[in-house]
């Protein structure tokens, strides 16, 4: 059984040991000159759908068993998860949705590199996803320190995770959630009188426990994907800062939905990191273990300067690759 004391539901499967994602050479150049990785907001994928099969899967899997289910988690919260899957329940500050990076089991492939790296004029970058990432915020540590810009945990941000593209794997996860929602109090905190809670603190526990609910399926949602898409063998890296945080952490850009939001994601541990910017100290890097160079890059051009950047910032002994995939154009 999952911890119910977690703010947030974290029963996802285990990823593989490292990842792949693949971006354009813009991207490539930020995520090694920032220290992140960007996390979008859920709305602002590619492909819309993407969002509705999750939301569609877990109204449908509520539904079939929804008496059962409120066997389980008691009136109270089963109302709520009615109330969040109808739209009742909107969580503040424009922060009830999701935030998504995404990679891929597949370290060499075509239609990766289609697809997310710039028709294969980008690059693969291999995650090792046994480096804990989080919410990268102002003045996180040192003297620079303000708690306005405190995070509640470590826990608002998943490790990598494999997206679940059959019905066992999804329905295992959704039991899951629904033991972990069980060992929540309810409003009353378990006490059998309202004359021993006051009608603040009944409220207080209310929203949130509507709000844990709430970010926990939503969470469990953007892991959810059709057959269909199983070739991808993506894993997801999600984040679900709640209501409770400053929403100036939230970064806005223009992509080809529009205007999305994002948030900037970095190592949760200081790594060494020998560069003439932070002269020796211990300072955040990405995980990186090496560098693939698509497909439609003349290698032996690009190399020469991608030992330079990664010198520069830092990244001594990452590898770098060749593609081996043939991309045909028509």
């Amino acid at each position: 059984m999952e911890n119910s004391h977690a703010p947030v539901w974290t029963g996802l499967p285990s990823a593989p040991s490292v990842v792949f994602h693949y971006t354009s050479a813009h991207g490539f150049l930020g995520m090694v000159q920032s220290g992140q990785l960007w996390a979008t907001e859920a709305s602002g994928l590619n492909d819309y759908s993407e969002i509705k099969e999750g939301e569609s899967y877990i109204g449908d899997r509520w539904r079939e068993e929804r008496e059962r289910f409120t066997g389980i988690l008691g009136r109270e919260k089963a109302d709520i998860v009615d109330e969040f899957l109808s739209g009742s329940i909107v969580l503040a500050d424009g922060l009830d949705g999701v935030f998504v990076a995404c990679a891929s089991a597949c370290k060499d492939d075509a239609n990766q590199w289609r697809l997310y790296a710039d028709n294969g004029r980008g690059f693969s970058v291999e995650l090792d996803t046994s480096v804990r990432l989080e919410i990268s915020v102002p003045g996180q540590s040192g003297a620079d320190h303000d708690p306005e810009w405190d995070l509640p945990s470590g826990e608002a941000v998943t490790e990598w995770a494999p997206v679940m593209y059959d019905k066992d794997s999804r329905n295992c996860a959704f039991e899951d959630l629904v033991t972990w929602a069980s060992g929540i109090e309810d409003s009353t905190g378990g006490r059998h009188s309202e004359e021993d809670i006051s009608s603040m603190d009944r409220d207080s526990r209310y929203i949130d426990n509507a709000s844990r609910l709430g970010l926990s399926i939503s969470r469990l949602a953007q892991f959810v994907k059709g057959p269909g898409f199983s070739g991808e063998n993506e894993s997801r890296l999600v984040v679900t800062p709640g209501y409770w945080t400053n929403p100036k952490i939230i970064s806005f850009r223009a992509s080809t939905v529009g205007i999305v939001r994002y948030l900037c994601i970095q190592a949760a541990e200081t790594l060494d990191r020998h560069d003439e910017k932070s002269r020796g100290a211990r300072v955040r890097t990405l995980p990186i273990r090496s560098i693939t160079v698509g497909p439609a890059q003349n290698f032996e051009l690009v190399r020469p300067s991608l030992e330079a950047l990664l010198d520069r910032y830092g990244y001594r002994g990452v590898e770098i690759k060749r593609s081996t995939t043939s991309l045909r154009w028509t």
